[in-house]
């Protein structure tokens, strides 16, 4: 069985697929109204929300556990030193809590990584495009791959009343991608 987790301090994305890939599950926890130096209460949260999928290790075997890796270096405007600590603060917390309810070690991917192994084609945005802009393009893309293979119902997608996906959807595809690079390595 393959666990891919889609971590980040506001959601956390959670699929769960067998080895030959077929679906298993897929979740999030939403924590953006817990305060961001709160780490054990939502850490709290993710261990109830992968605990879920405990059950299907009897069923599928033993899981093998894939992270998305934490950003690594600053993005102009967009990162600094602090939001880069706290968010690998909270993968390594979400690593080892991962590890305590599967007893299997994390293994770090990049997202870059993991959608070119799967085969997303990622759309190129125009020169000057907003990073913004990029960012939802590339969810966007993520999504759209996840949904050739599934129907939203089956994967959990909704979308908001202007025909949006809810932002979590993103990290539910991005959790998919990372399970299925598993079941490529």
């Amino acid at each position: 069985m393959l666990i891919g987790l889609d971590v980040s301090t506001t959601t956390v994305g959670i699929t769960a697929l067998a080895d030959d890939g077929k679906l298993l599950g897929v979740s999030h926890v939403s924590l953006g109204k817990i305060p961001a130096d709160e780490v054990g209460r939502k850490g709290d949260l993710v261990r109830k929300a992968l605990s879920v999928y405990v059950s299907l290790v009897e069923e599928h075997g033993p899981a093998k556990v894939f992270i998305e890796s934490p950003v690594k270096r600053f993005s102009p405007k967009f990162s600094n030193a602090d939001t880069i600590s706290k968010l690998a603060r909270f993968n390594g917390v979400v690593s080892f809590i991962a590890y305590d309810v599967y007893g299997s070690e994390a293994i770090s991917v990049t997202p870059a990584e993991a959608r070119k192994k799967v085969g997303v084609i990622l759309r190129k945005a125009p020169k000057g495009t907003k990073h913004h802009v990029k960012k939802k393009m590339t969810k966007e893309d993520v999504i759209a791959f996840v949904l050739e293979s599934h129907t939203p119902d089956e994967v959990g997608f909704k979308k908001t009343r202007y025909e949006n996906w809810y932002n979590w959807c993103g990290d539910r595809a991005d959790s998919y991608v990372i399970a299925k690079y598993g079941t490529l390595v």
